[in-house]
C-alpha cells in the first residue's frame, strides 16, 4: 500500500475513534442507533471472530447491517449518516466481491479501499466547514 492510501487509511480509522469518544462522552449528540441493537452488534461480532468459520459471521453481518441501518435512517447530523453509511458500504462491496470474475473482482477491492478512506478527508472538511461557520 502507498503512503498516501495508509495515510488516508489512518485518517479515518482516527475519525472513527474520535466520533466514538465525542459520542462516549456525549460532546456529540447524534442518534447512536437503537442500544439493543448495538449491543446485539457487539456480541455478535465478538462470537464471528471467536468462531470464524461457523454461521456466526453471517448473523453478526445481519445484525451489523441492521444496526447500520438505524443509524443511518434515523441520522440527524450528515457526518453520523455518512459514518454509518461507509462500513454497511464496505459490508456489501466485500460481501459480492468473490461473486464476480476477476477484473470486477479487482475493481470491487479497490472500491472498498477507496471508500474506508473516504470519512476521514469528510470529517476533516466538515470540521473545517464548521469551524468557519463559528466565526
Amino acid at each position: 500500500m502507498n503512503f498516501l492510501v495508509t495515510l488516508l487509511a489512518a485518517s479515518s480509522a482516527l475519525t472513527y475513534i474520535a466520533c466514538t469518544a465525542l459520542l462516549v462522552t456525549k460532546r456529540w449528540n447524534v442518534f447512536a442507533g437503537n442500544r439493543w441493537i448495538g449491543v446485539a452488534a457487539v456480541a455478535a461480532f465478538v462470537l464471528a471472530r471467536a468462531y470464524p468459520q461457523s454461521i456466526l459471521a453471517a448473523v453478526a453481518s445481519l445484525v451489523f447491517i441492521a444496526a447500520l441501518l438505524s443509524v443511518v435512517r434515523h441520522a440527524t447530523n450528515a457526518l453520523a449518516a455518512i459514518l454509518a453509511a461507509v462500513p454497511f458500504a464496505t459490508m456489501l462491496l466485500v460481501v459480492d466481491r468473490p461473486f464476480f470474475p476477476e477484473p470486477a473482482a479487482t475493481q470491487f477491492q479497490q472500491a472498498t479501499i477507496a471508500l474506508l478512506c473516504a470519512p476521514g478527508p469528510i470529517a476533516i472538511a466538515a470540521a473545517v466547514i464548521s469551524r468557519r461557520r463559528e466565526t
